[in-house]
């Protein structure tokens, strides 16, 4: 996403319903300045939603949790700053597609650059790539473990 204003839709599925409000992106060095500003939103005050950041990946959306945001009434209006490391396969903001906002009421909120599409059906989340270090035995549970009995020689009766 390039830095600038981007419009917030509410979407159900891909279809596009309505103009929620929307999000102010400021690139600073390897972090970014996000203001996000919403109304009309079924959460009342105190109540939270998950801000995602995602990728286009055919057919999958790709998306990693930012944050989670606390609301007012049926609004919200936030200002904060993030690391690039927060994204998604740790991306820079220039290969991010959008944000979006989903409420525990599965609504969706979407700000996308340009050309880009939107299915909420497509979502899913982005896994940290394993790491293959090999864990340490655990020495209190070895110190604990009682050792076999070494096999009695047997002597002829």
């Amino acid at each position: 996403m390039n830095p600038g204003i981007c419009y917030i839709y509410e979407y159900k599925n891909n279809q596009k319903l309505r103009n929620a409000g929307f999000i102010k992106l400021i690139q600073h060095y390897q972090s970014c300045v996000l203001q996000i500003n919403i109304r009309g939103i079924p959460v009342q005050t105190g109540g939270t939603v998950k801000l995602y950041a995602f990728y286009r990946q055919s057919p999958k959306i790709i998306s990693s949790l930012v944050d989670e945001i606390i609301c007012g009434d049926k609004c919200i209006s936030a200002r904060f700053t993030i690391s690039d490391t927060t994204f998604p396969d740790r991306r820079p903001l220039e290969q991010i597609d959008g944000f979006f906002l989903k409420t525990d009421t599965d609504q969706y909120y979407t700000a996308l650059s340009d050309g880009t599409e939107f299915d909420t059906r497509e979502i899913e989340l982005w896994k940290k790539p394993e790491t293959n270090t090999a864990a340490a035995p655990d020495e209190t549970a070895l110190s604990n473990t009682p050792l076999p009995e070494p096999d009695a020689e047997k002597s002829p009766p």
